[in-house]
Formats: C-alpha cells, structure tokens, sequence
C-alpha cells in the first residue's frame, strides 16, 4: 500500500499528511488564529512538534504569517491621520507548494476625519 501511495503522490504518507496540515494551518494563522490553537487544530498534541513540521515544510515559523499586530492611529488635532502597520512577510519561493494560493497584504490603521470640527 505504501508504495502505490508513493507512486501516486510521489512522497511518503508521513510527507503528504505533514503538508496537508500545513497547508490547513496556514489560512487559520493568517486570520490571527494561535500558533497553539492552530497546532491543535491541525493535528498535533505539541505545538513545538507543529512548529517544527511547519519549519521544515515551509522554510518559515508559523509566526511569519500571522497578521501584524494593529497600532494605535494618533491624530493631531485639525489633522486625519493614517498608520499602516508593516506586514511580516515571509521570503519568495518557500520550500513546496504548501503556500500556494495564500497572499497576505499589509495590516493597517486608518482612522480619518478632523479632530477639532468647526
């Protein structure tokens, strides 16, 4: 059975599984699921085994696709104010076609208006 799953799929069952869940992770971790959350999710009882797989898969941390954290908008007053926050974005060209399909845009801050209408 194994060597007609490897005919087939061209990786080992342990292979294929592994990308499988990351692929399934890396949606959850983008919408700002947990890396600890995720790793449940997908499968696994210790996130550092997660986090692992996720590494050797990818080349990247699960910690590179999730969202920026938001950062508070400041305003002057008689002023609109816009802050975008930077993505983390992981490098071109990771390892396997696990990332493919996922794209991943800046968070932002944007709060606009004037603080002292007349």
């Amino acid at each position: 059975m194994s060597r007609l799953f490897r005919a087939e799929t061209g990786l080992t069952f342990a292979t294929w599984r592994a990308h499988v869940r990351i692929r399934a992770a890396i949606p959850m971790l983008a919408g700002g699921v947990p890396v600890n959350t995720t790793a449940r999710a997908v499968g696994y009882r210790k996130p550092s085994a997660f986090i692992a797989t996720f590494r050797r898969v990818t080349g990247h941390t699960p910690g590179t696709y999730l969202p920026a954290p938001r950062q508070a908008c400041l305003e002057r007053p008689g002023q609109a104010a816009t802050v975008d926050a930077m993505a983390r974005t992981p490098s071109p060209a990771p390892a396997a076609s696990t990332t493919a399909g996922v794209q991943r845009s800046p968070s932002a801050c944007t709060r606009t208006g004037n603080a002292n209408p007349t």
